[in-house]
């Protein structure tokens, strides 16, 4: 079970975040859990899932770039069971892909529930969807000029990888940007845990 953050904590979140103008017309929230949603649901929302395994190896290869260099890394099977038993700051996986996936269904004008390893497969049907999500449909001169290419290309994993403010930034807290960054495919768990 994953308790959600103090109230002091959800207040703090709402004044400092989501009523700053920062916040409009959009906002980002990476990892919030679900049961926070009570703060963001007048807003519209975007979330992406990915396969549970490729999530936690990725996890684990963030965990292990952005801890103290003091502590040592986490080994693989360590963070494994870790993550088995829900231990995250985000709460167990299926918790919060599952809550997400429930206010998409029963919300869907405010939240837009994507597959990653689909928006691989088929990157400008999502796009599309997305836009439309948002309310910015592409219109036929656009589609006809290849907006939704250039857009494609632009949010790439290797265009935004290669940025050099992700190259080379750092977050207020001390993480470089390039953590964030490793691979972008579909099944690299495979080259790490057994089927």
């Amino acid at each position: 079970m994953f308790l959600c953050p103090s109230w002091s904590w959800m207040r703090t979140l709402k004044n400092r975040f989501l009523n700053s103008p920062a916040w409009h017309p959009r906002g980002s929230f990476r990892h919030i859990c679900h049961m926070c949603l009570c703060l963001i649901l007048s807003k519209t929302l975007v979330y992406l899932c990915r396969d549970p395994k490729d999530t936690f190896v990725s996890l684990w290869h963030f965990a292990n770039k952005v801890k103290a260099k003091s502590r040592g890394t986490v080994s693989l099977e360590e963070a494994f069971d870790k993550f088995c038993k829900g231990v995250s700051l985000n709460g167990p996986f299926w918790d919060h892909v599952l809550g997400y996936w429930k206010e998409s269904l029963e919300r869907p004008e405010k939240v837009m529930f994507f597959e990653f390893e689909e928006m691989k497969e088929e990157p400008t049907l999502h796009l599309r969807r997305l836009a439309e999500f948002l309310g910015c449909p592409f219109s036929p001169e656009e589609e006809a000029q290849g907006v939704a290419d250039d857009i494609l290309r632009l949010c790439s994993f290797d265009n935004l990888s290669n940025l050099d403010v992700n190259k080379n930034g750092k977050l207020s807290f001390g993480v470089e940007n390039i953590a964030f960054f490793r691979k972008g495919e579909v099944g690299d768990w495979m080259n790490y845990l057994d089927s």
